[in-house]
């Protein structure tokens, strides 16, 4: 087993995007000085440690290219592009590479994305190549976006599934970081019905109910992703109408592992999503950790034992940049 940890609720409040982490201190545990709470430390081809977002939503590892180090070759796979959410759009060719994480590194180079330029596809981004995407990349303190969901992608697989046995199996995801490995894990509420896979992205879903207060939204149940690359708790619009702007008493349960209880309203908590399926982000994590079964196709979830604030867990919505 080994623990990531992800952030210190003052250093993610009173410190900025563009801080840039603290050396690993050799033992597993990282403490970052970014406003971020969603990332790790990872290296490629060689290349220094740079901040990663660590994706639950995504599978796959893209990175910016000046952060790629020398021991890389290039894949067979054509030059392609990759989406996100908001229209960002990430121009990428694919390479073969090992990818550590906090020192512990893939058994055999694997596929990953390497992003040459960044565009939107509404047009209300400039295109960014060469030393304009470095620095904006730089500035944001997000280097690359680490997908470690369920499913497969055509290109880039999970990095975790080809770490070394111990490590690949899973991992537990909480406010206060990660482990990989699930040879410890225990407590967890199992989720071994999956409500299938999401359409045209990546990942498992699991059927949770929702419920806000003084709103339409009583108990509506819908499959549901669970993203760490997401920073509110988000419904689909056919769900709700109108969001609360003012906060709102709120309840998430998934049958028979989950009953979160939470407030509901302002831009870090509940708001739209653009399209099915909801989504329980960061801020799920101030009251449950969750135990992510790679290798079983299975969710987990344990209640907190003292829930934590929804300030600490702050966080734009991941693009990467």
């Amino acid at each position: 087993m080994m623990k990531i940890e992800i952030a210190a609720a003052a250093a993610l409040i009173a410190t900025t995007a563009s801080a840039a982490p603290v050396a690993a201190s050799g033992d597993g545990h990282l403490t970052f000085t970014s406003a971020h709470s969603n990332m790790v430390m990872i290296s490629v081809g060689g290349g220094k440690p740079v901040p990663a977002t660590f994706d639950t939503g995504s599978i796959g590892l893209q990175i910016y290219d000046f952060a790629v180090g020398k021991d890389v070759t290039p894949a067979k796979d054509s030059p392609g592009t990759r989406a996100y959410g908001g229209g960002r759009v990430f121009h990428v060719k694919y390479a073969m590479a090992k990818v550590a994480i906090e020192g512990i590194s893939t058994v055999k180079p694997i596929e990953i994305a390497i992003v040459t330029e960044k565009s939107c596809t509404d047009g209300k981004c400039p295109d960014l190549t060469g030393a304009a995407l470095e620095a904006a990349a730089k500035k944001s303190g997000r280097i690359g976006i680490m997908g470690v969901g369920f499913g497969s992608e055509a290109h880039t697989p999970n990095p975790i599934r080809e770490l070394p046995a111990q490590y690949s199996d899973g991992y537990v995801v909480s406010n206060e970081g990660i482990t990989l490995g699930l040879a410890s894990a225990s407590g967890f509420k199992t989720v071994s019905q999956p409500a299938g896979t999401v359409a045209g992205t990546y990942g498992k879903l699991f059927n949770a109910c929702l419920t806000i207060a003084k709103t339409t939204l009583k108990k509506g149940c819908s499959p549901t992703l669970f993203d760490t690359g997401n920073g509110s708790v988000t419904v689909a619009p056919s769900q709700l109408a109108q969001l609360p702007t003012t906060p709102h008493t709120a309840e998430a349960v998934v049958p028979g592992a989950v009953d979160w209880k939470f407030t509901a309203g302002g831009p870090h908590q509940i708001r739209f999503h653009s399209h099915a399926p909801a989504v329980l982000g960061l801020p799920f994590l101030t009251g449950y950790d969750v135990e992510i079964d790679l290798a079983g196709g299975k969710y987990g979830f344990q209640k907190r034992a003292q829930a934590v604030p929804f300030s600490a867990m702050r966080n734009q919505e991941t693009d990467g940049s």
